[in-house]
């Protein structure tokens, strides 16, 4: 039985041979005669070793032109301690999870999403353009990035970069506390010495004599220490350490110069208006002002008695 085989397969390869040599390339070059086709050999893809996803990816990155980011707003000029001016023209990034992170000081910082995803497009867009400083127990703690990129009912991305003592500068995380609300941190050298990071001495003579000033008036008891954190960050604000947000201003109570940025990177508070509620306490910044608003409303009370109690007629005259 296996003799009859193999001569069966010997006479079939021997007929294959003598059609082959018979036959020919045809004049298109598309076909072989007696009925045989060309063939048509495909390559293995490179990626092919590589997961669904990832070949995905890296079809996308080929194909990706360079995105060119517009900020909403052109960066603040540079303020604070001459020793941070070095970092002007320099950039950090960092890469955590599937984003990849870009500060750039006194510019802009920047988030790219670095895996695609099939279904979105991924997301490359601005987190903050350079503001102003964060300044906590009279020290020079970090920037706010204000005004990124759209995010909806969020409004514009805003970041806190909040410095950390570090031998090289580095940005070294990144977190997202809030939707569209992000901080990262900065190590830096500049970082390892606090008094380097004092507000005081990075102020002009006229400057350093009104804090002085208000220094002297809280001591005295003139001054309370809400008025006293109220007209310091008055005074930094006027020297362009501080901005104030003209479209985020609010009726929101000032909470002090030692927690500037803790209640958002992107809030600076107003003002408490000058329409109060009945019933709503009275707040003074100083004791004479607080004197002169008590001698007023007592002048404002007499006057209302007489109204309420005129004195009686005369009689008449015969």
């Amino acid at each position: 039985m296996a003799s009859l085989r193999a001569a069966y397969l010997c006479l079939l390869i021997h007929i294959l041979k003598i059609g082959l040599s018979k036959s020919g390339p045809s004049s298109n070059g598309g076909s072989l005669g007696n009925g045989v086709i060309k063939m048509r050999i495909i390559a293995e893809p490179l990626t092919s070793n590589l997961s669904p996803g990832a070949a995905a990816h890296q079809t996308e990155d080929d194909d990706e032109e360079p995105l060119v980011l517009s900020p909403r707003t052109p960066p603040a000029e540079f303020t604070g301690p001459e020793h941070f001016r070095s970092l002007i023209g320099t950039c950090f990034t960092l890469q955590k999870a599937n984003f990849q992170y870009k500060l750039c000081p006194f510019q802009n910082i920047t988030q790219k999403e670095t895996v695609y995803s099939l279904g979105r497009s991924k997301f490359h867009g601005i987190l903050g353009v350079w503001h102003d400083w964060i300044v906590q127990d009279f020290r020079f703690s970090g920037w706010k990035m204000l005004h990124g990129d759209d995010c909806g009912k969020k409004g514009p991305r805003s970041t806190k970069v909040i410095f950390e003592c570090g031998n090289t500068a580095v940005l070294s995380d990144a977190t997202e506390p809030e939707q569209c609300r992000y901080e990262v941190t900065l190590k830096l050298p500049q970082a390892c010495f606090p008094d380097s990071l004092l507000v005081y001495p990075t102020l002009t003579a006229e400057s350093q004599r009104e804090w002085d000033y208000l220094e002297g008036e809280r001591e005295n008891g003139e001054l309370t220490t809400q008025g006293y954190d109220k007209r310091l960050k008055e005074l930094l604000t006027s020297v362009g350490l501080l901005k104030k947000e003209a479209d985020l201003e609010s009726a929101t109570k000032d909470n002090g110069l030692r927690d500037v940025a803790d209640d958002g990177a992107e809030r600076h508070y107003a003002e408490v208006p000058s329409t109060r509620k009945p019933g709503l306490a009275l707040q003074f910044a100083r004791l004479d002002q607080c004197q002169e608003a008590y001698g007023n409303v007592v002048e404002q009370l007499h006057q209302l008695e007489a109204n309420c109690h005129p004195p009686p007629a005369s009689p008449d005259t015969p």
